[in-house]
């Protein structure tokens, strides 16, 4: 979701989320956040598939990949 800073007042972004948004759209972003949140969670050392330091290390290995040597 986004929210542009020009188009934030206050209350439009509350009534957006409190009554233009459902409760199944909210329950799939919920689950979606939930489904990635390991990308996200540096103390998190347990799941070698999913942490913010693979993503950095494998990100890091590709720009290699593109300077001169």
């Amino acid at each position: 979701m986004r929210w542009s800073e020009k188009d934030f007042d206050g209350e439009s972004l509350y009534n957006y989320l409190k009554f233009g948004i459902r409760k199944a759209q909210v329950m799939r972003m919920k689950a979606e956040v939930d489904r990635v949140a390991c990308w996200f969670d540096y103390d998190m050392f347990d799941n070698p598939h999913c942490s913010p330091y693979i993503g950095v290390v494998k990100n890091l290995k590709e720009k290699l990949k593109f300077l001169p040597h």
